[in-house]
């Protein structure tokens, strides 16, 4: 019996022994892990508070130029602004638009983009915070607009006699991406045309159009002058007037027309016009005709 006692005590002892074991070596495998993990976030936490970050443009005298898009907005990019040189902070930036009031414009992470209609030729500050951090630079960045208008111009066709100011041909359609008040000019160079052609003149009016940035664009406008024919001539008719203090200028009695319209001898119709009158007594000195011949 003594043995068997001894045996089992033995047991029992050593089973003890092996739990005691391996609570030590589980115990000491989570002391190994939990020092690694601090070992690790302490590193990554020193790396990163050592980081640095600079920006290009610091200064509104080297601001950076940003040209905005055919929408007139402005697209910001972290990398754009930030000296990457110099920078070794890794990770999301976040970017803050100011006006030089401080009043914000926009904010984003990583990229941002803004209306800069109101901004054009302005300059803004961009302050880049890196988000892991916190540390911050701040860049300026000067809005540029550099695309010029869109102008159409459409050509025309008018009569000899016609009005061919802007106002009656028409003017070019304008669109611009930040200006809705686009500057229009031009210049009229007037080819004249040889006596069998259709036309006799042809008008090349040249269209400039200027945005507030000085941007330009320009566009020919053809307008073609119809040759008359002169069976389209129109002559005044004859009427009477009282014989005393009569008016017989051409405003009173009329004078040779297309469409109504009066033709002048240094319009666009490439014809002459000429008159002379003839005066006939009639019924002795109570009465007399006027005689007018018109010659075109």
């Amino acid at each position: 019996m003594k043995n068997v006692q001894l045996t089992q005590q033995w047991e029992r002892e050593s089973y003890a022994l092996d739990q005691t074991t391996s609570i030590m070596k589980a115990n000491w495998i989570i002391k190994t892990v939990l020092l690694f993990a601090l070992f690790f976030i302490s590193f990554i936490v020193d790396s990163t508070a050592q980081c640095s970050i600079f920006c290009n443009g610091t200064t509104q005298n080297n601001a950076l130029p940003l040209s905005v898009d055919n929408m007139c907005q402005s697209t910001i990019l972290a990398s754009s602004v930030i000296d990457l040189s110099s920078t070794d902070c890794v990770g999301s930036k976040e970017l803050t638009v100011r006006d030089l009031m401080n009043n914000q414009i926009a904010e984003d992470i990583d990229q941002v983009t803004f209306d800069a209609s109101t901004y054009i030729g302005d300059i803004v500050s961009v302050t880049v915070t890196d988000t892991a951090t916190g540390l911050f630079c701040v860049s300026f960045v000067e809005i540029i607009d550099n695309l010029p208008p869109s102008i159409d111009c459409q050509s025309a066709m008018v009569k000899c006699v016609a009005d061919t100011t802007a106002t009656a041909i028409g003017v070019p359609v304008i669109t611009d991406n930040c200006d809705n008040g686009v500057n229009l000019s031009y210049i009229d160079v007037v080819d004249p045309q040889p006596c069998f052609a259709p036309n006799t003149v042809v008008v090349n009016r040249i269209w400039t159009a200027t945005d507030a940035s000085n941007n330009l664009s320009t566009c020919s406008q053809t307008i073609l002058i119809d040759r008359p024919d002169l069976n389209e001539i129109d002559f005044p008719d004859g009427l009477v007037l009282d014989c005393d203090n009569a008016n017989v200028g051409l405003d009173v009695t009329g004078q040779p027309t297309i469409e109504d319209e009066i033709i002048e001898n240094s319009g666009f119709c490439d014809l002459t016009v000429t008159f002379v009158d003839d005066t006939v007594f009639t019924c002795g000195t109570i009465e007399y005709e006027i005689v007018r011949e018109w010659t075109v």
